[in-house]
């Protein structure tokens, strides 16, 4: 994803958290192994029957808990997601 994009889709995400409150619903950290190497996921499950799968690659610092948060927010809107941890 090329820096504009990158931008567009924060930029998305943090308008989003702006309209849609967050509630205290929790998706789940999953573990996952690619190449012998291990990793940190976080997601969550649509809020009622699923409209699709988000993907979400975190930012600079990893995976957060703000990113946990716009998880969250997501499947409330009614997506399946995953966060997956580089």
């Amino acid at each position: 994803m090329d820096l504009v994009s990158r931008i567009v889709f924060i930029a998305a995400l943090m308008l989003l958290g702006a309209i849609v409150p967050i509630s205290a619903e929790a998706g789940e950290r999953v573990s996952y192994s690619v190449g012998g190497n291990d990793y940190q996921g976080y997601q969550s499950k649509a809020a009622g029957t699923s409209k699709g799968l988000v993907v979400v690659i975190h930012d600079w610092d990893g995976l957060t808990d703000y990113e946990e948060k716009r998880v969250n927010m997501l499947s409330e809107m009614g997506y399946d997601v995953r966060l997956q941890g580089l």
